[in-house]
């Protein structure tokens, strides 16, 4: 198994360019703000996580905007399609990061009934989509 040296060389070559901007009395302002900031540990963690997509949102971001709304839905009392948590979505100016936002909403409400968060108030079929409602129980 033949010793290769390209990655070490590009490691030692980017600590030297890291060395140089920390000499340059210029750029301590910028460094000290950055790292005092957090910012360094955020782009590090981004960098670092897998379920991060291309715009910054995250693998179940969609599930937990979709119990937001449907919490302040399913509070009232009324039942909802999965169009009126789209559109509450769309309302709050969610980023959808799928190609078919209905369809992501269709799955997170389906997670959200698996967790008993909601439940199926009607099962609809065909064009007519299923109607949820709140799964907690209102006090009497």
């Amino acid at each position: 198994m033949p010793i290769t040296t390209a990655k070490i060389d590009e490691q030692i070559k980017k600590l030297q360019e890291l060395r140089r901007l920390v000499s340059d009395p210029a750029m301590t302002p910028l460094l000290e703000s950055l790292f005092a900031n957090g910012y360094a540990d955020q782009v590090h963690a981004t960098e670092n996580d897998s379920s991060a997509s291309p715009n910054g949102s995250r693998k179940g971001d969609v599930v937990k905007a979709a119990e937001i709304v449907v919490r302040r839905l399913g509070f009232q009392g009324h039942r909802f399609k999965r169009s009126d948590v789209l559109a509450a979505m769309h309302e709050n100016e969610f980023q959808f990061t799928a190609q078919t936002p209905d369809i992501a909403v269709n799955g997170a409400l389906r997670k959200l009934v698996i967790r008993e968060v909601i439940r199926v108030a009607v099962k609809g079929s065909g064009r007519a989509g299923h109607q949820y409602e709140h799964a907690e129980k209102e006090s009497a």
